[in-house]
């Protein structure tokens, strides 16, 4: 084989050169139009936008995601499983959430007295625990 003939090889992601793209010249030239939105800022766009719903007699304009979970829970109340299962889960999965954000615990008796050596809050002078290996009097430079 020649340089020509490796020039001129035609294959898988190899097409003739006269149908390359030529240098400079882009696969996409119009590409992505500005401005254009993804998936997600749309079905939260759509989620947002309010309709009107009939609610204890009166109607009102609700949000088309509150529409929407009264309409799966109005499902869940008259038995549908799907729509049952669907609101106990949504309705663990915020329990959990929240469990995590407020998971307060007192402190034990033990863990308030160093709390106070270390701060010095109970009249002593502060403690500081001593680095590995290392004891009283070690300088640091």
């Amino acid at each position: 084989m020649t340089d020509r003939d490796n020039d001129e090889r035609v294959g898988y992601g190899r097409p003739p050169k006269k149908h390359r793209f030529r240098k400079g010249q882009s696969g996409n030239p119009e590409g992505r139009p500005r401005g254009s939105r993804n998936f997600d800022t749309e079905i939260l766009e759509a989620l947002r936008n309010t309709v009107r719903m009939k609610e204890q007699g009166k109607i009102r304009n609700v949000s088309s995601q509150k529409a929407i979970l009264r309409r799966l829970i109005e499902k869940a109340l008259n038995g549908d499983i799907r729509a049952i299962a669907l609101v106990m889960s949504y309705a663990k999965q915020v329990s959990d959430e929240r469990e995590g954000e407020t998971s307060e615990r007192r402190l034990t008796e033990a863990e308030f007295e160093i709390l106070n050596r270390v701060l010095g809050t109970d009249g002593t002078e502060p403690e500081y625990p001593e680095e590995d290996g290392e004891g009283e009097g070690s300088d640091v430079v």
